[in-house]
């Protein structure tokens, strides 16, 4: 895992984005983030190795988690509407 990293490092820069964060319902934490599915291109790259995104993968089904926490790293499913989104430039 290391070294897949490590490559998207050297292939992708991150560059500053808007981001959304949300509150995390099991820990509190305040950088809960959208996952997003899918096959990931350049800008998704980005947005992931600046924790803005998390990638979901290329297998999309109904099961889906749509927000992850990187504090407690747990995932859920958020309803429309749900979790207070906070814009951070």
């Amino acid at each position: 895992m290391d070294d897949i990293v490590a490559h998207m490092k050297r292939a992708y820069k991150p560059r500053k984005v808007n981001a959304v964060f949300y509150e995390c319902p099991h820990c509190g934490g305040k950088r809960a983030v959208a996952v997003v599915p899918g096959y990931p291109d350049e800008f998704m790259m980005q947005e992931c190795l600046g924790k803005v995104i998390e990638l979901g993968g290329c297998i999309i089904d109904g099961k889906m988690s749509n927000r992850a926490c990187p504090d407690c790293e747990k995932q859920w499913t958020a309803q429309k509407g749900e979790g207070n989104p906070r814009v951070v430039e």
